[in-house]
């Protein structure tokens, strides 16, 4: 789900580029593509961070799930 989530992003910030042009890029190079405050000049260390955090994220629900059902 998570990368389904990731990839409908990566679409939907294509579209905004055909729609908007030079002011979404502007704006698309001041926030970070998933995680506002984490902007760097390659897109591609964007999106791979995304998966990263949002895969501990994941990792937590799953070990906290796990641990809440043990006692």
């Amino acid at each position: 789900m998570m990368l389904v989530y990731v990839g409908l992003a990566l679409f939907e910030e294509g579209h905004l580029t055909g729609v908007y042009g030079n002011s979404w890029n502007g704006y698309s190079a001041k926030v970070g593509f998933f995680i506002p405050l984490l902007v760097c000049r390659d897109r591609v260390l964007e999106v791979v961070a995304a998966i990263v955090v949002l895969s501990g994220l994941m990792a937590c629900v799953v070990l906290y799930g796990r641990l809440v059902l043990q006692t």
